[in-house]
Protein backbone atom coordinates (compact mmCIF):
# COMPACT_ATOMS: atom_id res chain seq x y z
CA UNK A 1 0.00 0.00 0.00
CA UNK A 2 1.40 3.40 -0.97
CA UNK A 3 1.69 6.08 1.67
CA UNK A 4 -0.05 9.42 1.23
CA UNK A 5 2.03 12.37 0.09
CA UNK A 6 2.57 15.20 2.55
CA UNK A 7 0.09 18.08 2.72
CA UNK A 8 2.62 20.30 0.98
CA UNK A 9 3.01 17.98 -2.02
CA UNK A 10 -0.74 17.50 -2.36
CA UNK A 11 -1.40 21.22 -2.17
CA UNK A 12 1.30 22.15 -4.67
CA UNK A 13 0.92 19.34 -7.19
CA UNK A 14 -0.31 20.82 -10.45
CA UNK A 15 -1.06 24.24 -8.94
CA UNK A 16 -0.51 27.07 -11.42
CA UNK A 17 1.44 30.07 -10.21
CA UNK A 18 -0.46 33.00 -8.69
CA UNK A 19 0.28 34.90 -11.85
CA UNK A 20 -1.28 32.29 -14.12
CA UNK A 21 -4.27 34.38 -15.17
CA UNK A 22 -4.77 32.33 -18.33
CA UNK A 23 -5.30 29.17 -16.26
CA UNK A 24 -7.92 30.88 -14.10
CA UNK A 25 -9.78 32.37 -17.03
CA UNK A 26 -9.68 29.24 -19.19
CA UNK A 27 -11.93 27.18 -16.93
CA UNK A 28 -9.01 25.08 -15.69
CA UNK A 29 -9.84 22.77 -12.79
CA UNK A 30 -8.16 20.93 -9.96
CA UNK A 31 -8.79 17.37 -8.93
CA UNK A 32 -8.64 17.22 -5.13
CA UNK A 33 -8.63 14.26 -2.79
CA UNK A 34 -10.35 15.19 0.49
CA UNK A 35 -9.42 12.81 3.31
CA UNK A 36 -10.90 12.65 6.80
CA UNK A 37 -7.79 12.68 8.97
CA UNK A 38 -7.35 9.71 11.31
CA UNK A 39 -10.31 7.68 10.05
CA UNK A 40 -9.79 3.91 9.87
CA UNK A 41 -10.62 2.66 7.31
CA UNK A 42 -9.78 5.81 5.34
CA UNK A 43 -12.72 8.01 4.38
CA UNK A 44 -12.11 10.17 1.34
CA UNK A 45 -13.74 11.77 -1.67
CA UNK A 46 -12.31 12.98 -4.97
CA UNK A 47 -13.75 16.24 -6.27
CA UNK A 48 -13.11 18.43 -9.29
CA UNK A 49 -13.31 22.19 -8.79
CA UNK A 50 -12.52 25.12 -11.04
CA UNK A 51 -9.42 27.15 -10.33
CA UNK A 52 -11.74 30.15 -9.92
CA UNK A 53 -13.65 28.49 -7.04
CA UNK A 54 -13.44 30.50 -3.81
CA UNK A 55 -12.38 28.80 -0.60
CA UNK A 56 -15.89 29.50 0.68
CA UNK A 57 -17.34 27.60 -2.28
CA UNK A 58 -14.80 24.81 -1.75
CA UNK A 59 -16.13 24.46 1.79
CA UNK A 60 -19.62 23.94 0.32
CA UNK A 61 -18.29 21.35 -2.15
CA UNK A 62 -16.61 19.42 0.68
CA UNK A 63 -19.79 19.55 2.78
CA UNK A 64 -21.81 18.07 -0.07
CA UNK A 65 -19.22 15.47 -1.07
CA UNK A 66 -18.88 14.18 2.51
CA UNK A 67 -22.64 14.25 3.17
CA UNK A 68 -22.23 16.78 5.98
CA UNK A 69 -24.76 19.43 7.02
CA UNK A 70 -22.55 22.48 7.68
CA UNK A 71 -23.02 22.39 11.45
CA UNK A 72 -19.44 23.27 12.47
CA UNK A 73 -17.16 26.23 11.86
CA UNK A 74 -14.37 25.63 9.38
CA UNK A 75 -11.00 27.11 8.54
CA UNK A 76 -8.47 26.51 5.80
CA UNK A 77 -4.78 26.84 6.72
CA UNK A 78 -2.52 27.40 3.72
CA UNK A 79 1.16 27.96 4.44
CA UNK A 80 0.29 29.62 7.75
CA UNK A 81 -2.43 31.91 6.35
CA UNK A 82 -5.88 31.28 7.84
CA UNK A 83 -9.05 31.49 5.74
CA UNK A 84 -12.63 31.17 7.03
CA UNK A 85 -16.11 32.60 6.60
CA UNK A 86 -16.76 35.57 8.87
CA UNK A 87 -18.66 34.61 11.99
CA UNK A 88 -21.18 37.30 12.93
CA UNK A 89 -21.76 35.67 16.34
CA UNK A 90 -18.55 37.16 17.70
CA UNK A 91 -18.36 40.91 18.24
CA UNK A 92 -14.57 40.84 17.91
CA UNK A 93 -13.61 38.74 14.86
CA UNK A 94 -10.05 37.46 14.60
CA UNK A 95 -8.14 40.00 12.47
CA UNK A 96 -5.70 37.30 11.32
CA UNK A 97 -8.40 35.31 9.52
CA UNK A 98 -8.94 36.15 5.84
CA UNK A 99 -12.48 35.96 4.42
CA UNK A 100 -12.58 32.63 2.53
CA UNK A 101 -15.33 33.97 0.26
CA UNK A 102 -12.90 36.46 -1.29
CA UNK A 103 -9.98 34.12 -2.05
CA UNK A 104 -9.87 31.87 -5.10
CA UNK A 105 -8.36 28.41 -5.03
CA UNK A 106 -6.03 29.30 -7.90
CA UNK A 107 -4.55 32.12 -5.80
CA UNK A 108 -3.45 29.91 -2.92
Amino acid sequence: MRSSPSKRSVRRAGVPSKRSVSARSSGAAYQLKVTLHGAKPPIWRRVHVRVSTTLGELHDVIQTAMGWTNTHLHEFDVDGARYAAPNEIYDDPDPDVIDARSVRLGDV
